[in-house]
């Protein structure tokens, strides 16, 4: 059976280790990438705030590992009738079956904020803290936008800047302002209160049910509601929007819509 994997994250390797491991006999596996590289972004909060290089992984050996293939290029288009696939370069591809981990595309949300997406803006949140540390700085608001978006790695910038300020005995507030009710409250009404409580203890100023659109001239949040929080900087996670391939259903902010089962 010949499987078709588009994208080069986590969830496509995930799919071509799990193939090799149930059918390994059975399948040929062919995955296509825009980079060769897998980042590992999960770390890349974390490695703001430490002096160590990304985490990458060479995505061509571990097809290789997996005795799979690997085609470093883009899924632009979808022929679910012909089972064939067109891709940037413009080759055609055939499969019997296609898996889809393209994830998403981020955009920024906040005009204004430094839009922390991951490994490229490191340095930037490094800059920060050092401004934080001379003094530069007093005031960091973390800017959660509304709409579709993944907040969690701002949480833990919050976190770890607060945690970095309190160790150095340095003067700073940071703050993280969000539409959600509770923080984090996605996770559920066990994982909330504890992350609004490590918030607290750490002396992160949590303020919800807000809606920050913009970072004004002098520097300032503005708010849906017209107000504004002071801020000497402002940073924030971007929008996710879904890829739009061609040939495929997706729902009005682009994402490819699936049953419960995928």
């Amino acid at each position: 059976m010949n499987v078709l994997i588009a994208g080069g994250g986590f969830g496509a390797v995930e799919a071509m280790l799990a193939l090799r491991a149930l059918a390994p006999e059975r399948v040929s596996v062919t995955l296509v990438s825009d980079s060769a590289v897998l980042a590992y972004k999960p770390a890349a909060t974390m490695e703001a705030f430490e002096e160590t290089p990304p985490r990458t992984y060479d995505l061509q050996a571990i097809a290789a590992d997996a005795g799979a293939s690997l085609r470093v290029d883009r899924l632009e288009a979808v022929a679910p009738r012909d089972h064939s696939v067109r891709l940037a370069s413009f080759a055609q591809l055939d499969y019997d079956a296609l898996v889809l981990a393209v994830g998403a595309r981020a955009i920024t949300a906040i005009p204004g904020a430094l839009t922390f997406r991951d490994q490229h803006e490191v340095h930037h949140i490094r800059r920060l803290m050092s401004e934080l540390r001379s003094g530069e700085l007093r005031r960091i608001v973390f800017a959660v936008p509304r709409g579709c978006s993944w907040p969690l790695p701002l949480y833990e910038l919050a976190l770890l800047t607060a945690t970095r300020l309190r160790e150095l005995d340095v003067e700073g507030e940071v703050m993280l302002v969000s539409p959600e009710i509770a923080p984090l409250c996605v996770f559920g009404e066990q994982a909330s209160p504890l992350v609004a409580d490590l918030l607290a203890e750490r002396g992160v100023r949590f303020i919800g049910e807000s809606d920050p659109q913009r970072v004004d001239r002098s520097g300032a949040l503005v708010l849906a509601s017209g107000e504004t929080l002071d801020a000497d900087r402002v940073v924030a996670v971007p929008k996710l929007r879904g890829p739009r391939i061609t040939g495929l259903p997706a729902d009005q902010l682009g994402f490819v819509t699936t049953d419960a089962l995928g």
